[in-house]
């Protein structure tokens, strides 16, 4: 339920009506008259309620029951919205104002009465998220049926799953092309090295990044940063590290660095035909050199073998990237997908029904309690 259901409003009046069965409900006291009150002067009668605290939890109770119920009612049988176009902040402006020329010229006045929402994942956007389609699946309970949605978008506003769920609602979606400046973003990875050989190592990441066409960007330094956490620490000294020093891997020359540790390497199928071993410590996963071998910083092919596979340990798997289409309405139920997660929806209302039943059993314990 969205309060974006102006209609939802319309209920909040009834709020009144348990404070006027209250007020309706208050005992009067009996009056009596005494000989001697005639020689005081005459004066209005007054009367003064006094609100037990019994009686303001009741109050508050059936309010919060009330609430409770005109939500889950306007969330259900109440669809406000129509024709909607969706235009991300991360689109070029010019692109989207040549989209809404076009959109104008082919449609004509189809579109002219469509609410325009603006989506980014700020809070100064109508619609805050960065994942317009998953964003799409979870709401469209809040349109009414035979809506419209055309969404003009980048290739930043999330991915596409390999199965897409099944909308309730007519989806164009047009994404605009990457710019230069999109497809040269880099990625920034930090590392860490305290070894005699900096420069080399330095001169080693750098091959890799001029290869990888600058996507990414290896940050090397020799000293530690704990405001910087460093993906990667390579350290080639047999002094053990401080406990400040703490990192996802560590590719270590000298086992003493971590002798409490190192009695549990073990060798894995990957790692074996690179000579090294690996175990856990407190400071992070351990890679360690056999003390037959080096580290490639001289041997390109040693040294792609090593790099792909510390690169394996950090990718995940992605989704597809945004591409445009045209999904048309269905009726069919929506598809359970994990990357859309519109049984959402379904639990909200599960939780407004509970706690109706749940404020519903507070107000009879209450009740009775206010009477006893």
């Amino acid at each position: 339920m969205s309060l974006l259901f102006t209609w939802w409003w319309v209920g909040l009046p009834l709020l009144a009506l348990p404070v006027w069965w209250h007020r309706q409900r208050r005992q009067q006291l009996s009056a009596k008259f005494l000989a001697t009150a005639r020689f005081l002067a005459q004066t209005d009668p007054r009367l003064q309620t006094v609100w037990r605290w019994r009686q303001l939890l009741l109050l508050a109770v059936r309010l919060l029951i009330l609430v409770c119920l005109l939500a889950l009612v306007a969330g259900i049988f109440y669809r406000g919205r129509s024709d909607t176009i969706f235009i991300s902040q991360n689109a070029d402006k010019n692109w989207v104002q040549q989209q809404l020329t076009q959109l104008a010229k082919e449609e004509g006045t189809k579109w002219s009465s469509a609410t325009i929402e603006n989506v980014c994942s700020s809070p100064s956007c109508s619609v805050q998220t960065d994942q317009i389609l998953s964003w799409l699946a979870l709401h469209q309970h809040e349109w009414k049926i035979g809506s419209r949605w055309l969404v003009l978008a980048s290739a930043k506003d999330g991915q596409m799953s390999a199965s897409l769920p099944k909308f309730e609602h007519a989806l164009e979606l047009r994404v605009a092309p990457s710019s230069r400046q999109d497809k040269s973003a880099q990625v920034t990875i930090p590392i860490v090295v305290k070894s005699a050989r900096f420069s080399d190592w330095q001169a080693w990441f750098k091959v890799f990044e001029q290869t990888l066409d600058g996507q990414l960007h290896f940050e090397v330094r020799e000293q530690w940063d704990r405001n910087i956490p460093a993906s990667l620490v390579i350290w080639e000294s047999a002094l053990a590290p401080t406990s400040e020093w703490r990192a996802p891997l560590w590719w270590v020359s000298e086992a003493s660095a971590f002798s409490s540790s190192s009695k549990e390497a073990k060798e894995t199928e990957v790692l074996s035909e690179l000579g090294l071993q690996t175990f856990d410590s407190s400071q992070g996963r351990v890679w360690l050199k056999s003390t037959k071998v080096d580290w490639p910083l001289y041997d390109m092919a040693g040294a792609k073998r090593l790099f792909e596979a510390w690169r394996s340990l950090q990718n995940r798997p992605q989704g597809f990237p945004l591409q445009a289409m045209s999904v048309p309405a269905s009726t069919a139920e929506i598809s359970s997908v994990s990357d859309f997660p519109v049984e959402k929806k379904a639990n909200l209302d599960r939780y407004w029904i509970f706690a109706l039943l749940s404020l519903f059993c507070l107000e009879r314990i209450v009740n009775h309690a206010r009477r006893t």
